[in-house]
């Protein structure tokens, strides 16, 4: 019978086995950065090379690399036994270059840009009474949207939703039939959007594919993905850009208040044309009945 180990058992094993490998102490590793985050004095990394990744850490210290760049680690692995999970530790780094991914996406960006895909110049309606919303059911967007446009006096808008995938292998191919099932059904605007995520979780929005389907979307079209600092090409491509679903939320709000604050200031305005006619209008009658009773004396 097989002896039957505790997870603490294991993972302490592991854990040794891991720091008695000299192979995977003290060695550089290249790769491009992929993801970089700096929280609680520690920055955290990723990198990526084709289909894999390795999360690594520095503690201490702020490395400010750029995403896509390449870059050369230097440090060892480690196994942590409370979260199980496997993480490179960087005793020193720095760039050599960019990366593959970065070079392939600033040639897919400037071939896009020379062909006029990012030059939407539709504009907001001014007045938004219909929305295409294209998002994942499953997250807080539909939520976030809603909660904001009802907070402002917005909730009379329809918000149709169009559920995609919003990340993984398909999702550009989903969020690209959605756009285009949008075409002829009398929407003043469409918000493509997902919350915040990794440049992993995102890259769906970051294709050539999901570029072209924003631009030639009928309707004009709110690019609302991931972080504030996160840009994708379906940002470039599209009619506007909110940083968040949220700020997509209130940019149809403020459209919505200066079309109505510009109507009633004319209706003031009106008001006030009207209101005096028909007191030069008064003051003219009353002035011709009484050039009537003189005549008629």
């Amino acid at each position: 019978m097989n002896k039957v180990l505790t997870v603490s058992q294991l993972n302490n094993y592991v854990k040794n086995v891991f720091e008695d490998e000299l192979i995977l102490q003290n060695i550089t590793v290249e790769g491009e950065v992929f993801e970089n985050k700096f929280s609680g004095g520690n920055s955290y990394i990723t990198l990526k090379e084709d289909d894999c990744v390795l999360s690594c850490v520095r503690f201490g210290a702020r490395l400010e690399f750029e995403i896509g760049d390449k870059i050369h680690v230097t440090g060892g692995m480690r196994f942590y036994t409370k979260g199980g999970k496997v993480t490179f530790v960087i005793s020193y780094a720095q760039a050599v270059g960019k990366g593959d991914l970065l070079v392939k996406r600033e040639q897919l960006k400037a071939e896009l840009k020379k062909q006029g895909y990012f030059d939407n110049f539709k504009k907001l309606p001014p007045f938004i009474s219909k929305i295409a919303l294209i998002t994942s059911v499953e997250g807080a967007v539909i939520h976030d949207i809603l909660e904001v446009l009802t907070r402002n006096g917005c909730g009379y808008i329809d918000v149709d939703v169009y559920d995609v995938m919003v990340q993984g292998a398909n999702a550009e191919k989903t969020i690209a039939k959605a756009l285009k099932s949008t075409k002829n059904k009398h929407y003043d605007v469409v918000i493509v959007a997902r919350g915040g995520g990794s440049g992993q979780d995102l890259r769906c929005f970051d294709t050539e594919l999901v570029a072209k389907s924003v631009f030639e979307c009928q309707y004009p079209v709110i690019s609302a993905v991931g972080h504030e600092i996160d840009y994708t090409l379906c940002d470039f491509a599209s009619s506007l850009r909110a940083g968040t679903p949220s700020i997509a939320a209130e940019k149809v709000v403020r459209q919505n208040e200066a079309f109505l604050g510009e109507m009633f200031d004319k209706l003031s305005e009106l008001r006030a044309k009207a209101e005096s006619i028909v007191s030069q209008s008064a003051v003219k009658t009353k002035r011709l009945c009484t050039d009537l009773l003189l005549c008629c004396q």
